[in-house]
């Protein structure tokens, strides 16, 4: 008598397994149910998604060069605009004569890495009150940023002008000058006069021993302060070093000509 062979009994509350059906057969099936109208409205909606992305990134950029602002400025532009900077706008708007206001605003969009607009703003403010100092430093410091090194220097110099030993523009335009990549190249001659000048100005201030240090990395000796600006101080000796002229153009001897800036706002 043959046996049988038993099948394998299962443990309780055990499921049985089944072989799966291959997934590219039923996909397939699918896909093949699906009509034109159905594909039809897909696209259609597609089309309509793309068209509503296109159009707010138009509208940014178009509100932005209404503004005097860039195609990269729309870029970063938050969806929401903040409600500080929609403050000083408003303020603007009810006094077009505002500098005050229009110095904020250009703070705050460079801030916010909106440097075209940005300068924009700063220039109406000079425009309306040329000798705020504080206004031009920022000025030519984001046109520093944006490659503009010659407007940059331009606003320096103008500061330097109206506070020959302003400790700032002293500092950043000898900065300038050490990272100069434009023609003709870093224009170092300039800068460690600069760097010299404010020093002997103020000995005391946390710029003078930036500058220092500065002078050291160049292999420069620190100058001592001058006895008008620190009391008690020695004068150094040998023939003094001719300082850049506030306002001048090429005061030092430095490769090739100074750059000049755009005319004063």
């Amino acid at each position: 008598m043959s046996q049988r062979q038993r099948p394998e009994a299962r443990r309780p509350g055990s499921v049985p397994t089944r072989a799966a059906a291959p997934r590219s057969r039923s996909s397939l099936r699918r896909v093949g149910r699906i009509g034109l109208p159905q594909l039809a409205f897909g696209l259609m909606a597609a089309l309509v998604v793309c068209s509503l992305v296109a159009g707010t990134l138009g509208s940014a950029i178009l509100d932005a060069r209404e503004r005097g602002g860039s195609e990269d400025d729309a870029r970063n532009v938050p969806d929401e605009e903040s409600p500080v900077i929609q403050e000083q706008r408003d303020r603007i708007a009810a006094n077009p004569n505002d500098a005050a206001a229009m110095a904020l605003l250009a703070d705050l969009l460079a801030n916010e890495g909106q440097l075209t607009e940005a300068v924009s703003w700063y220039e109406r403010a000079l425009a309306i009150n040329p000798n705020d100092v504080s206004v031009r430093l920022n000025l030519a410091q984001e046109l520093a940023t944006g490659g503009k090194y010659a407007d940059a220097e331009f606003h320096y110099r103008r500061v330097l002008e109206i506070e020959p030993n302003n400790a700032l523009a002293l500092f950043y335009l000898a900065e300038l000058y050490q990272n100069w990549q434009a023609v003709p190249g870093p224009r170092i001659a300039e800068a460690i006069v600069l760097y010299q000048r404010l020093i002997g100005s103020s000995p005391q201030s946390v710029l003078a021993e930036r500058a220092a240090a500065q002078l050291a990395a160049l292999g420069v000796a620190t100058p001592l302060a001058s006895p008008s600006s620190s009391p008690g101080a020695s004068a150094p000796t040998g023939p003094a070093t001719p300082a850049v002229g506030a306002g001048t153009a090429g005061s030092t001897a430095a490769p090739g000509p100074a750059a000049t800036g755009t005319p004063a706002s």
